[in-house]
């Protein structure tokens, strides 16, 4: 669901006017003044995306691609063809083995990398860049009127801090101008923004998709400043790459030659888990934590898999 948000720059025809004295015939007016016509047309519409489900990450963005504007019977018709793009980012989790070892026999792994990606946010969101200057800064003259205006929106690559997402970027004004004897002008001028979002996390974004158009814009003339305002949509979605060490082969050697004692007492190096322990000394772990009656950890390489023990019996 969105808006065309429209935005006409009209100008009316010129008229005839009977001259002052009465005659037949007949002079023109001075050339009317152009001016824009703003309307917001809500629509909505399905956009298909190949394997999104329900509660997926989801964010839209749209774009005119042909307008047709006719006058007939003092009302304007508009035929506007928009172009709407959407993408769905669903969280799926995968199973790989970290790290094997064998209690009957000596073991190598084998591990390779493999890239991953986390999609840190999919949104949309609006607001508003605003931008004041003095007049003589622009060039342009205390009685102008404007007439027109537009912006041209560029981004810089998002950042985060203070728990938001930050996404940088530069709004480009251009502005149409029109003195009170009748000439035209333009101006143009800059406005730096920051759009901020929650962060759902305090991993920073190595990459993204940012869409951010201009979709209203104003501007007028106030004494000696001119002042200009641009609604800005976004589409945002950023995303964090990362590698995970995932074991791909296990060699296999001589089978474990079994010391003699009866007992084997471990006492844990710092750094030491219990599955670190286990693979050493080529013990079962069930087996293991049973027998020094250890508390259910996390996973069996957390840190704290061996938090208080000082020692084991293996």
């Amino acid at each position: 669901r969105g808006e065309v948000c429209l935005s006409l720059l009209c100008v009316a025809e010129d008229e005839e006017t009977p001259s002052l004295d009465g005659a037949n015939d007949c002079v023109q007016a001075s050339a009317a003044v152009p001016y824009t016509v703003v309307r917001r047309l809500p629509f909505a519409v399905e956009v298909p995306v190949d394997g999104a489900e329900v509660n997926c990450l989801c964010c839209a963005w749209g774009t005119c691609s042909e307008i047709a504007v006719t006058v007939e019977e003092g009302r304007i018709f508009c035929d506007v063809t928009c172009v709407v793009g959407a993408r769905a980012v669903r969280r799926e989790e995968i199973p790989y083995t970290r790290n094997i070892y064998s209690t009957a026999r000596e073991t190598e792994p084998v591990f390779r990398k493999i890239p991953t990606e986390q999609t840190l946010c999919c949104r949309n969101g609006n607001f508003t860049v605003t931008a004041t200057l003095p007049l003589g800064e622009v060039g342009i003259r205390p009685d102008t009127q404007v007439i027109d205006t537009e912006a041209q929106i560029t981004t810089s690559a998002p950042e985060i801090a203070k728990g938001s997402y930050i996404l940088p970027g530069n709004a480009h004004f251009r502005v149409l101008l029109r003195t009170p004897d009748g000439e035209y002008s333009t101006a143009e001028f800059d406005a730096p923004f920051r759009y901020e979002t929650p962060a759902d996390s305090d991993v920073p974004p190595t990459a993204g998709d940012a869409t951010v158009r201009a979709v209203m814009t104003k501007a007028r003339v106030d004494g000696e400043r001119i002042g200009a305002e641009a609604e800005l949509a976004v589409a945002l979605t950023l995303r964090t790459s990362d590698e995970i060490s995932a074991l791909s082969e296990l060699r296999t050697g001589e089978p474990i030659a079994r010391q003699g004692a009866a007992c084997v007492i471990c006492y844990p190096a710092a750094g030491d888990t219990l599955w670190s322990v286990a693979m050493r000394y080529h013990a079962p772990l069930a087996e293991l934590t049973a027998k020094n009656r250890l508390a259910d950890a996390p996973a069996a390489d957390a840190p704290d898999s061996l938090a208080g023990v000082r020692y084991l019996i293996i």
